[in-house]
């Protein structure tokens, strides 16, 4: 039998709670990414740790999936730089509207585009040409592109880790809008275009070079 052996890592997630995130009108103080846009993010009063664990459809859309109060929290859980996936534990918060000793939780989660961790290096290059533009899609998926003469070719690329890469889809435009031609206007709908002709054996259609260090 085929033995395959393909180690995993934790995609980060391309929506994160924004910094004026609040629950019971408190600021949140930790926060842990699950990945799939899921989070868990908390808040301590006094002794007692209330935990939320939300997921993100978009950036102004979430979701909860569990919460979780704990009156006796292990003190890693109750600091950012060691608070991890164990520490959501504890009692299910009693809730009821027409109790006042039990007022629902209140949740205030705007989402926030978290950069990626891996960015394509100074020196990438299409076709032996520098990139002059880069846009960071989130979860280490970025667009760059370069401009010869008046055609854009633009590549879809996520990191897997900073030495690799892997090309998800190719555009050509040969039109394209003027926006698009600059940093400071390059955005996601930019990416359109031909998809370019590629052939190893025709030298009028070379395959298209990449080098996103």
């Amino acid at each position: 039998p085929i033995k395959v052996v393909v180690p995993g890592e934790k995609e980060p997630s391309p929506i994160a709670p924004a910094k004026d995130s609040k629950i019971d009108d408190k600021p949140v103080t930790m926060k842990l990414d699950l990945g799939g846009n899921v989070w868990i993010i908390a808040t301590l009063e006094g002794d007692t740790l209330t935990m939320i664990k939300i997921r993100y459809t978009d950036k102004k859309t979430s979701s909860v999936l569990a919460k979780r109060r704990d009156k006796k929290p292990d003190k890693a859980c109750i600091k950012q730089e060691t608070f991890a996936e164990s520490c959501f534990k504890g009692d299910v918060p009693e809730e009821d509207a027409k109790d006042p000793k039990k007022p629902p939780i209140k949740v205030v989660v705007p989402g926030e585009k978290e950069p990626s961790p891996i960015a394509p290096a100074k020196d990438s290059k299409i076709d032996d040409k520098p990139v002059t533009m880069k846009l960071d899609l989130g979860g280490n998926v970025w667009i760059i592109a370069t401009l010869e003469g008046d055609t854009l070719t633009m590549i879809k690329i996520r990191y897997t880790d900073k030495k690799t890469s892997s090309v998800l889809a190719k555009r050509r435009d040969k039109k394209p809008d003027k926006a698009c031609i600059k940093q400071e206007t390059f955005a996601e709908s930019c990416f359109k275009g031909d998809v370019p002709e590629e052939d190893a054996k025709d030298p009028k259609k070379p395959p298209i070079k990449v080098v996103v260090p």
